[in-house]
This record gives structure tokens, sequence and C-alpha cells, in this order.
């Protein structure tokens, strides 16, 4: 796993908030062009800690701040 490249963006979120799949991969320092689905079966970021289905085929993925903190 990349270590975290803007911590800052953290530090004024609340515990509970939630990020998207493309804030984490950026967040991550990967390209936006970047699989998230890819970077998840490679364990290059951590397992969302909430899994929605959507009304497309792709799943809405999200992280909760305080578990992304734990990677800091």
């Amino acid at each position: 796993m990349r270590k975290i490249q803007h911590p800052e963006m953290l530090k004024g979120l609340p515990d509970n908030a939630q990020l998207r799949g493309a804030e984490v991969v950026k967040l991550f320092g990967y390209s936006e062009n970047t699989s998230m689905s890819q970077l998840l079966r490679n364990k290059s970021i951590p397992r969302p800690t909430h899994n929605c289905s959507g009304f497309s085929r792709n799943k809405n993925f999200g992280w909760e701040v305080k578990y992304l903190r734990g990677f800091l």
C-alpha cells in the first residue's frame, strides 16, 4: 500500500465522514484513470467500509475517514 499523500485533507473531516472511491484512489497517489477494482484486488488500497449497490453494474464504495486515518 502506498503512503497517503495528502493527510491534511482528512484533518478537517469528522470521523464518520465518508470518501468515495475516486477520492481514495487520489488520496493514495494513484491516477484517476487507475481502476479502483484492480487496486482493491491487488490490496493497494484498504478495503471499503461501506459497499452499496447502485443502479448500474458498478458498486458505490465508501471509506470512513476514521478507518483511513489508521493508515497514516
